[in-house]
């Protein structure tokens, strides 16, 4: 397995657990309510199955995690009202995960990445 995809698919659980965690600490606070809660932890139980699914060398899960993720990011640019008082700070904050998310795409269809997924 090339480095590239060892990177990606330690970035996406690390992804995977820090969502989890802002989730426990949103319902721990009273932010969201239990329904929401076991929701998003469902979610983000399916999708551990993604990096599983990458590194046994799936082509159909690659694409489909690079699609939620195009979609992910395009929905985090549409504005809510919640994020109509954006500070520079908060702007730099939630840009992290965009140019996190970009760079597992970028790890996944590498060279190396796509070489390895062909299996040459």
């Amino acid at each position: 397995m090339p480095t590239n995809i060892k990177i990606a698919l330690f970035i996406i659980w690390l992804k995977l657990i820090a969502g989890g965690i802002y989730t426990a600490a949103e319902f721990a606070a009273k932010e969201i309510e239990k329904n929401e809660f076991l929701f998003i932890l469902g979610g983000l139980g399916l999708f551990s199955i993604f990096p599983y699914k990458i590194a046994q060398k799936s082509k159909g899960f690659r694409y489909v995690f690079t699609v939620l993720t195009v979609i992910e990011l395009i929905y985090g640019l549409i504005p809510t009202e919640t994020k109509l008082d954006v500070t520079t700070i908060d702007y730099w904050i939630n840009a992290i995960p965009t140019i996190v998310s970009l760079s597992i795409i970028n790890l996944l269809f590498s060279r190396s990445a796509n070489e390895w997924f062909s299996g040459r």
